[in-house]
């Protein structure tokens, strides 16, 4: 829930990538992965490559990750940038519902629900809603924060078969 983030470039460096036009031209085609947790499924997605000014920007990816809890489902949606081993986390959606603790900072600030990391800020996300913006949704407010345009298709994950959710 909490974690510090650290970054290898410089901040004004790493804003650049925020604001320019991104292209990314494949499918999102989720695989299921394990990891520790409670949760009874988990589904990733994570690009090759992304197209900035026409050109592969090397190690700028777009990671999709979902979740899905015995009370709920996490999206998760970051730009990242990898140099020299590192991973920058540019920006990054956190899809909880409102109930959940979700993320606390050093100082004591806790934010309940679904939240933005840009850098080094984190705010609550107070225009969407969990219960009724779809996945869609939330990819379109991703999107439209880190000026990407998907081209390739993109369907939402199915975490719901069998789980009883």
């Amino acid at each position: 829930m909490s974690e510090q983030r650290s970054y290898n470039l410089p901040i004004d460096a790493l804003k650049t990538f925020l604001e320019k036009q991104k292209y990314i031209y494949e499918d999102i085609d989720f695989t299921r992965y394990s990891r520790k947790g409670s949760y009874k499924l988990a589904l990733k997605w994570r690009n090759a490559h992304t197209l900035m000014d026409k050109n592969v920007e090397e190690g700028l990816f777009v990671e999709i990750e979902c979740r899905a809890y015995p009370d709920f489902v996490y999206h998760s949606f970051a730009l990242q940038l990898v140099y020299k081993k590192h991973v920058n986390i540019i920006f990054q959606v956190e899809v909880y519902p409102d109930f959940k603790l979700s993320h606390r900072e050093k100082g004591g600030v806790e934010i309940y629900g679904s939240h933005t990391h840009n850098l080094y800020n984190t705010e609550k996300i107070n225009n969407m809603n969990y219960n009724s913006d779809t996945w869609y949704d939330w990819l379109k407010y991703f999107c439209n924060a880190t000026n990407i345009t998907i081209q390739g298709r993109h369907y939402e994950p199915i975490i719901s078969d069998g789980l009883g959710l």
